[in-house]
């Protein structure tokens, strides 16, 4: 019993070192998420409304990755009952490798402002795109906040977008013992840290 709790506290550290209320919290609106596909018959996203549309056809690796981000935020121990609206992104680039275009990324945000999504979530990462820049400037003003994963690049790599445009939040990961995670980008672009290393994930099947 004592292996099992110490099990439990280290999969759960992210809700303890945000000071996370026991129990969680109700979803007061909807959130809006532009990652990979989502699996909506994943166990861990069964207490939650998930609303998917696509934009580009991803792969296997796609959908985990999408369906992982979303069990992040649906997780019942942090948001009860939240109505997700997934935009699908991914897709393959010339040399097959899963990518997400800023057309897909321009027409997922589109999308989400015309649902009335005002926070949206987005763990993609990549070059600067002005097309990009001014969609982003545009839902900003239509009064949605976006938040952005920082990238895993490394520490020497330049800013990566869209976390490092002006209205965007960018979000650096920590681990348990709120040490930089070490393939995380830096710079003075970066708004936030937040537990990202280790964190308990629900994939398609179960969870990692």
């Amino acid at each position: 019993l004592q292996n099992e709790e110490v099990a439990s506290t280290r999969r759960n550290f992210a809700n303890s070192m945000l000071n996370w209320p026991e129990g969680g919290c109700p979803a007061l609106r909807p959130i809006g998420m532009i990652d990979g596909g989502v699996d909506t018959n994943a166990p861990a996203l069964a207490a939650a409304r998930v609303i998917n549309r696509d934009f580009a056809a991803g792969s296997e690796d796609s959908l985990r990755h999408g369906t992982e981000v979303a069990s992040v935020m649906a997780d019942p121990s942090r948001l009860k009952n939240l109505e997700l609206f997934s935009a699908n992104v991914i897709g393959r680039d010339t040399s097959g490798q899963d990518a997400a275009g800023a057309s897909a990324i321009i027409l997922a945000l589109d999308w989400l402002t015309q649902q009335n999504v005002s926070l949206i979530n987005v763990s993609l990462a990549g070059p600067r795109n002005k097309l990009l820049n001014l969609a982003i400037d545009s839902a900003s003003t239509k009064g949605a906040t976006l938040v952005a994963a920082a990238g895993n690049q490394g520490r020497a790599a330049p800013p990566q977008f869209p976390a490092a445009f002006a209205r965007v939040i960018a979000v650096t990961a920590v681990d348990a013992g709120k040490r930089a995670y070490r393939q995380a980008v830096r710079g003075p672009h970066i708004d936030i840290a937040a537990p990202g290393v280790d964190v308990f994930v629900g994939s398609p099947s179960d969870g990692r």
